[in-house]
């Protein structure tokens, strides 16, 4: 299996150079994963719906997360949407939502 794993994407300047790469990258690896830490996507501090949905449209599949997503509501309610694909920290505190590992 190819994947493609992106690390720390910050602010919407990393958002942007993703989307300018990836584009490129898809065609040269074909990978079948592509995942992104989203932990600083938000202006620097955290994710919202937002800026996930902006990796998921082009082609992000799944995302890994730190401190920073479980320091905000909004983040905590991301990390426990099944839907959105989000491993938060495996060591995060007991009683966390979401899951370390999938």
């Amino acid at each position: 299996m190819r994947v493609l794993f992106f690390g720390d994407i910050v602010a919407r300047a990393g958002r942007r150079a993703v989307a300018q790469v990836l584009p490129g990258w898809q065609k040269k690896y074909s990978p079948q994963l592509i995942i992104g830490c989203v932990d600083n996507l938000a202006h620097g501090k955290g994710a919202t719906t937002k800026t996930i949905t902006e990796l998921k449209n082009i082609g992000f599949n799944a995302f890994t997360t730190g401190d920073h997503v479980l320091n905000s509501p909004q983040g905590l309610g991301l990390v426990a949407d099944d839907s959105l694909s989000i491993v938060r920290p495996l060591n995060a505190p007991a009683g966390t939502p979401g899951v370390g590992a999938k």
